[in-house]
């Protein structure tokens, strides 16, 4: 957790830096790592207790750490307290760490609203939580002097906004989409962790609408109140709207409307 003193700490009660588990690093390293991450931490908890509230984000004891070695951050349930797993071969590229942990922190919001924990519905998960780290990427770019990390770098908003734009812009194809139109979900749900370039388009229109209002995005949390059964793998966005307000939720029917 935050070194003590820090008039922010509050923001990082019940997420607990790992340290240990690099054991084959410098204690140099470990130093620079658990600074890091802290940092980014504390300065995206801020933001995403804005948006998501401090009942969601302030709620579950989650212990993160980085390994070099994973092929993929990853919010790891399966153990008490939960984990988040940063897959980076160095924290010190900031804006790939802003990337990842901005992305299971979004998971991390999801898990404190869902009915069943033991489900996830990864198709609607990973398009919007995609779509937060883009939001993140901009929001700290163009807040970075806000991030203490400044201090050493004021000038690595320029880095972030690289790292954004090659994100925004990079390829991709209609294979959300064209599941979608052949009525294959539940087969593109089981491909889900293939898939991320197939719906980059929807992502992007997405982080749009995020940017433009930030705070509509917790109420996609309770999506599992509106899944349809017994397959569970689509949304019932009538009833979903019937119960709340939100133009997301038009956005991501038009998906399956055009």
């Amino acid at each position: 957790m935050s070194t003590s003193g820090s008039k922010s700490n509050e923001h990082v009660a019940h997420f607990l830096i790992d340290i240990h588990n690099l054991n084959s690093l410098t204690w140099k390293i470990y130093n620079d790592e658990y600074r890091y991450i802290s940092r980014i931490l504390e300065f995206l908890l801020i933001e995403y207790e804005n948006l998501f509230g401090v009942d969601y984000m302030n709620n579950e004891e989650c212990i993160i750490y980085n390994d070099p070695n994973a092929k993929c951050p990853m919010l790891i349930t399966n153990s008490s307290p939960i984990h988040i797993r940063l897959a980076q071969s160095s924290t010190s590229y900031w804006a790939q760490m802003i990337y990842q942990l901005s992305h299971e922190l979004c998971h991390y919001a999801f898990r404190q609203a869902k009915l069943d924990k033991s489900y996830t519905l990864s198709w609607f998960e990973e398009i919007v939580c995609e779509s937060m780290s883009l939001y993140a990427l901009d929001y700290t770019s163009k807040n970075w002097m806000k991030c203490e990390l400044s201090g050493i770098n004021q000038e690595y908003n320029k880095a972030i906004e690289d790292y954004f734009n090659n994100e925004l812009n990079s390829d991709c194809n209609d294979g959300f989409k064209n599941a979608i139109k052949k009525d294959a979900l539940k087969e593109y749900e089981k491909m889900e962790k293939e898939n991320r370039v197939s719906r980059k388009k929807e992502r992007n229109i997405i982080y749009s609408a995020i940017r433009n209002n930030p705070r509509n995005v917790r109420c996609l949390m309770n999506y599992q109140e509106y899944l349809i059964v017994p397959d569970l793998i689509s949304i019932n966005f009538t009833e979903w709207k019937k119960a709340t307000a939100c133009s997301l939720l038009d956005i991501i029917e038009s998906f399956f409307n055009s």
